[in-house]
């Protein structure tokens, strides 16, 4: 489910992938604004500091697991997207 999320990333305004997806961990920046849209909208992330991101940005830890479904990857897209 991570390569899922992290290619639906990679079209999307405003999103960077400092760090190459492995495993189950992706490390995405976001502006905070969509930050903030996805945490209204119930995911939970962890917001790493990072010496790289502007003022108007966040770096996250996002985990997926055996129990991420396709369809909870696509939601979160969607509210990522706007």
């Amino acid at each position: 489910m991570c390569t899922r999320l992290a290619d639906g990333m990679r079209d999307i305004e405003g999103v960077r992938l400092p760090i190459k997806p492995e495993a189950n961990e992706l490390f995405p920046v976001f502006t905070k604004e969509q930050a903030a849209r996805l945490e209204a909208a119930g995911a939970k992330f962890y917001d790493i500091p990072a010496d790289f991101t502007s003022e108007d940005e966040v770096f996250l830890r996002l985990v997926t697991c055996f129990a991420t479904t396709p369809e909870m990857v696509d939601e979160f897209l969607t509210h990522l997207r706007g």
